[in-house]
């Protein structure tokens, strides 16, 4: 089917059937409590449900169980305060709000009236919530290897969305940092598949999505060892193509589904929940997943066949690049020209050159603010893979291929930690002075 993005934009994305529905709870409010059997209801009779997370299951805070994927005569409910990530973020950190309107909790979506009523016994009080229809009923456990700037923070919200995540990381503090949210050590890439009915990759590169999933380097313990028949990987890393094709083809025959699924909107999107995730493989593989990617992804695209999620992040790579470049030149040229640099991010920011870059980055660099959100070494990394591609299938590459050794002049001279905005200190250099403003 075909839907539009936050935009307008049309996109098509794949979506499960609803035939069936899910079971609906009736008539009232449902209160859980630690050590409770799992339902309890005030006049009616209760779906079973499931739990499990800060969305859905045990809130480490306060050590009340809380609702996942239940409905209030027709419409998803959630516990006042729950914690969504959409709606953190929109409310400044508060999670799920009541309108003093009498409409959806939340984020204001919706004209619904609430549905939620407060029992006569002091119980949780429940809204109607516009993001739980994304939830299932399901005790899918994931797992998750690669726990780095993006890895991290999507597994988190795996969690908040009430799904036992398994991980594992090269470094162990990331992992550390997972148990003590909630997830569970996985020990090794085939310790984290044998505990998972499906798998998330986010890693540096091929070589390294190689050697985690077939052991074709130094990993001893690697996920095609403890991937059980009817498993699915989806590798949100940013690969090659022809790589991606390849560990396809080779997990298939062992009766394991792949979806490459690389995904763009830094760190703020990993964080938010909001990343555009761009996928390739089977699409009946990728509408079982969906509610997975639902969490982690507010446009999520099915692209073709394996191979053709990494095509596309090239695609959205080199224009990225092409951004960071050419905003990068704006700003150094106008600081050269004695131009107030703030006047001008607001002046070109709402006219045709408006864009990503100049929303979200040009104001921090201005002040020579290049903490990572995506590190320049992995867009260096990105640039190599599509520019490698392009001469692959004779796509000529001018652009890419300028921006591609200014990433690499960055990583060469020691700021290839800095974020992909941080490409204006390799102008600079040329142009002999930065250009920044004061304070």
């Amino acid at each position: 089917m075909f839907s539009g993005n936050r935009n307008g934009r049309p996109r098509r994305t794949v979506r499960p059937s609803t035939d069936g529905g899910s079971p609906s709870l009736v008539t009232d409010v449902l209160s859980f409590r630690t050590g409770e059997a799992g339902r309890s209801a005030v006049d009616g009779d209760v779906g079973t449900l499931g739990l499990g997370g800060s969305h859905g299951g045990p809130s480490r805070s306060t050590g009340r169980a809380r609702i996942r994927a239940a409905t209030l005569d027709g419409v998803p409910i959630v516990r006042l305060g729950a914690r969504c990530a959409p709606c953190v973020s929109r409310n400044g950190g508060e999670g799920v709000r009541k309108r003093s309107d009498g409409g959806r909790g939340g984020n204001g979506e919706g004209t619904v009236g609430e549905q939620a009523r407060r029992r006569s016994d002091g119980g949780d009080f429940f809204v109607a919530h516009p993001h739980r229809e994304r939830m299932t009923m399901t005790t899918k456990t994931i797992g998750f290897v690669g726990l780095g700037i993006m890895g991290l923070p999507m597994a988190k919200n795996l969690l908040d969305a009430g799904y036992p995540v398994v991980g594992h990381n090269r470094s162990d503090e990331p992992t550390e940092e997972l148990v003590e949210y909630g997830g569970t050590d996985g020990g090794s890439p085939a310790g984290v598949a044998e505990a998972s009915d499906v798998v998330l990759l986010c890693l540096p590169d091929s070589p390294d999505v190689e050697d985690v999933v077939l052991g074709e380097g130094d990993e001893p313990e690697p996920l095609i060892d403890g991937l059980d028949e009817g498993t699915t990987v989806v590798d949100h890393s940013t690969i090659s193509p022809t790589v991606a094709e390849s560990i396809a083809d080779r997990l298939a025959a062992e009766g394991v589904a792949t979806l490459d699924a690389p995904i763009s909107g830094g760190e703020e999107g990993a964080v938010e929940g909001t990343l555009s995730i761009m996928v390739g493989g089977d699409e009946d593989a990728l509408a079982d997943q969906l509610d997975v990617l639902e969490v982690l992804g507010e446009t999520i695209t099915h692209c073709g066949p394996s191979g053709a999620g990494q095509t596309t992040k090239a695609c959205n790579q080199i224009v990225v690049a092409a951004q960071m470049v050419g905003v990068s030149e704006a700003l150094v040229f106008a600081d050269r020209a004695g131009a107030d640099l703030e006047a001008v991010v607001d002046a070109i920011s709402g006219g045709a050159a408006g864009c990503w870059t100049l929303d979200n980055r040009a104001p921090d660099m201005i002040h020579g603010d290049f903490d990572p959100g995506f590190f320049a070494e992995y867009q260096y990394k990105d640039l190599r893979i599509a520019t490698d591609a392009g001469e692959a299938f004779g796509a000529p590459m001018p652009q890419t291929s300028l921006a591609h050794e200014l990433y690499k002049s960055m990583v060469r001279n020691g700021m290839g930690r800095d974020d992909n905005s941080g490409v204006m200190q390799v102008l600079e250099l040329l142009a002999g002075g930065e250009a920044r403003v004061d304070g």
